[in-house]
């Protein structure tokens, strides 16, 4: 899962778990306190007493010490990150089409309103590239939505497809055997 630390002296931890929610734990002992199911995405204020959760097509802030639901933001998309802007007064979420493929543009919060305020440019996604054995061809991959991965095959240096696939998990990494034919 993805986690952060919180709390007035970072005594707890928040931690989202693919299929199971955000829950919360003290740091100290790694005794579960609270859960919240089907939160994902949590991000940490800057003061460590609220995180923000994408659930569903909401945004919902909740306290650092119960886990509590402080405030549901209405986003309008499909919520796939939050995070706090660097002053603390906004948070930037970014949120999915139609297609569960992540958009053009992040949507801005205003924290102390609880509203949507406006659009920025998303960030690009990154590709990767991982060469093959032989030195003539290579794979990219990219992030397909929340939970695929599109895989293609493709001459270098930067040649068209050869084979393309989608791996049906948000995969971060890929290896290639030696003798490149796995």
């Amino acid at each position: 899962g993805i986690g952060a630390f919180c709390g007035a002296k970072h005594e707890r931890v928040v931690v989202a778990f693919q299929e199971d929610g955000v829950r919360l734990f003290d740091a100290r002992t790694g005794k579960q306190l609270a859960r919240q199911e089907g939160a994902l995405a949590p991000a940490v204020s800057a003061d460590g007493m609220t995180v923000a959760v994408g659930k569903g097509e909401n945004v919902l802030l909740l306290d650092t010490l119960t886990l509590k639901v402080l405030a549901t933001i209405p986003i309008g998309k499909a919520v796939a990150s939050t995070k706090f802007g660097a002053d603390g007064t906004q948070l930037v979420v970014g949120v999915l089409d139609g297609d569960r493929r992540p958009t053009a543009n992040d949507t801005l919060v205003d924290v102390a309103q609880k509203k949507v305020v406006g659009e920025q440019p998303a960030p690009p996604l990154i590709s990767r590239v991982l060469p093959v054995p032989g030195g003539k061809t290579a794979l990219r991959h990219r992030p397909a939505g929340l939970s695929a991965t599109n895989v293609e095959l493709f001459e270098l240096p930067d040649g068209p497809a050869i084979a393309k696939c989608k791996v049906p998990l948000l995969a971060s990494s890929f290896l290639v055997l030696k003798d490149g034919a796995e």
